[in-house]
């Protein structure tokens, strides 16, 4: 009977900690402590220059059209990541890429 009763307790005891083990875990990841970096693959050479031509020939489409055309042209590349290209280049807002373009064509005459 006092080995099935320490059995328990060790049991009980295991139990417990676990349950501490959980509340630290899920409190590690509210305060960021440990967080995981991610590693992001390089945007493949040429890429810019694509989407800024396509920007050029096309002011008027957004992100996720962009990206399309890049994929039609065998370039993977997330939305995301044609953003933050355009971004860079103060070409994220539709009215700048549209009077980016507008200069474009009018120095090209």
């Amino acid at each position: 009977m006092a080995d099935l009763a320490g059995i328990f307790t060790k049991v009980a005891v295991a139990k417990r900690n676990s349950r501490k083990a959980g509340a630290v875990k899920a409190n590690n990841r509210k305060t960021g402590h440990g967080k995981v970096q991610r590693v992001h693959k390089p945007v493949p050479p040429g890429t810019e220059e694509k989407i800024l031509a396509l920007v050029e020939t096309h002011p008027e489409w957004g992100t996720q059209r962009l990206r399309n055309a890049l994929e039609y042209q065998h370039v993977s590349l997330s939305r995301q990541s044609v953003y933050k290209i355009l971004k860079k280049y103060n070409l994220n807002i539709p009215s700048m890429r549209k009077q980016w373009g507008h200069h474009l064509k009018e120095a090209h005459s």
